[in-house]
C-alpha cells in the first residue's frame, strides 16, 4: 500500500506526517541522533529506515528511466506519451526530458507527471558528445535548451509550437533531409522569407 501511494502522488503533508511517526515510533519519541543518521544504511551505521520522499522520487526516475528506454512493447507507453504531449501544448513526449522547462506551464498535467519534471530537474544531464541513435537525434528539439545553436523569439516560438515543429525530424519533415528548403519553413510558419542580397553596384572609375 505504501509503495502504491508513493508511485502515486501522496500530498507533501501527508508524506512529512507519515514519516514523523515512522521516526516518533522507532525512538519512542527519543530522538538521540539526527534523522539523516537513521537513514543510513546498516553497513553505515546507520538504521535503514524508509526516507519517503527519497524513495518516492526514486519511483518517479524510474518511472522515467522504463519509459525512455524500456522495452518497445510497454503497454501503459501509449498512454503515458498522450498524457505527456499535453505539456504547455506542445505535443511532445521524449523529447521533453531533453528541453529546458523552465516557465513552461505544468498545471495542465496531473501531480504524478508534474512531479516526473520536478525529479528530473534534480539531476544534472550530459548529452554524449556523439549520438549513435537516429531516433533521439530526430527526436532533438530545436528550442529550450536545444544541443543546436538555435536563438528563437518570442513570436517565431509561438509559431513553431502552433505549427508543432520542435523536433529535428519535425524540421527535416519540412525543409527536407538537406534542409535546403527555407522557403517551405517559412510558407509553413506563414513568414516572409528574407531576400537574398544582391550584387553591390560596380564603384565607377577613378573614384577615392
Amino acid at each position: 500500500m505504501l509503495a502504491h501511494r508513493l508511485a502515486c502522488t501522496p500530498p507533501v503533508n501527508l508524506l512529512s506526517r507519515v514519516q514523523a511517526l515512522m521516526v516518533d515510533f522507532f525512538w519512542d519519541r527519543m530522538h538521540w541522533v539526527p534523522q539523516s543518521v537513521l537513514f543510513l544504511p546498516k553497513e553505515e551505521g546507520g538504521h535503514g529506515l524508509v526516507h519517503l520522499a527519497s524513495r518516492g522520487a526514486a519511483f518517479r526516475l524510474r518511472f522515467v528511466q522504463r519509459f525512455l528506454t524500456g522495452p518497445a512493447d510497454l503497454v501503459w507507453r501509449p498512454v503515458a506519451r498522450a498524457l505527456l504531449e499535453r505539456c504547455g501544448g506542445l505535443g511532445l513526449a521524449e523529447s521533453l526530458f531533453l528541453m529546458d522547462l523552465k516557465g513552461l506551464r505544468l498545471n495542465n498535467l496531473s501531480g504524478f507527471y508534474g512531479g516526473l519534471f520536478k525529479v528530473w530537474g534534480l539531476l544534472k544531464k550530459e548529452r554524449p558528445e556523439c549520438c549513435g541513435s537516429l531516433f533521439w537525434l530526430l527526436r532533438e528539439p530545436v528550442v529550450r535548451g536545444s544541443r543546436f545553436v538555435c536563438r528563437v523569439g518570442r513570436s517565431l516560438l509561438q509559431r513553431l509550437c502552433e505549427e508543432r515543429i520542435l523536433m529535428l525530424g519535425q524540421v527535416v519533415e519540412v525543409c527536407g533531409p538537406r534542409l535546403d528548403n527555407a522557403a517551405g519553413l517559412a510558407s509553413r510558419l506563414s513568414l516572409r522569407p528574407a531576400a537574398a542580397p544582391g550584387p553591390r553596384p560596380a564603384r565607377p572609375s577613378g573614384s577615392d
